[in-house]
């Protein structure tokens, strides 16, 4: 049980928890089932634990951002006096005002771009993914 504890305690597996919360809780689940396993923990307590809840994702922004100042440096980047850096320019647009991720941007086609109630969208169906 200790190399099962070891890696649930170490630092290194969860650097980057705050991009995914839930990593701890995972770990604590695993030990407590390890626990259960090894007799030092009840199976109905070893139950109880994997039935708590997770912390909600709701209106947090993850990853980095950019600030204003970021992006209109970002945008003012390009040359717009040729061609290729007023398409880069128009496509900076649409990442930074619509807030697009990137695999987004690359799979854009003409169909997404869509009118409804008087105003014009990109209608993509943007899940958790």
């Amino acid at each position: 049980m200790k190399p099962v504890i070891d890696q649930g305690l170490n630092p290194a597996r969860h650097r980057d928890c705050a991009g995914r919360p839930a990593l701890p809780f995972k770990s604590t689940r695993c030990l407590a089932y390890e626990a259960s396993d090894c007799g030092l923990l009840s199976p109905d307590l070893a139950a109880g634990i994997r039935r708590v809840k997770g912390v909600k994702k709701i209106g947090v922004r993850l990853g980095n951002w950019l600030t204003p100042e970021q992006s209109q440096r970002l945008w003012n980047a390009p040359d717009s006096q040729t061609l290729k850096g007023k398409r880069d320019r128009a496509l900076l647009a649409v990442l930074l005002a619509c807030g697009l991720r990137r695999h987004e941007a690359v799979n854009l086609v003409f169909g997404h771009v869509q009118q409804r109630e008087e105003h014009w969208v990109i209608a993509l169906h943007r899940g958790g993914d």
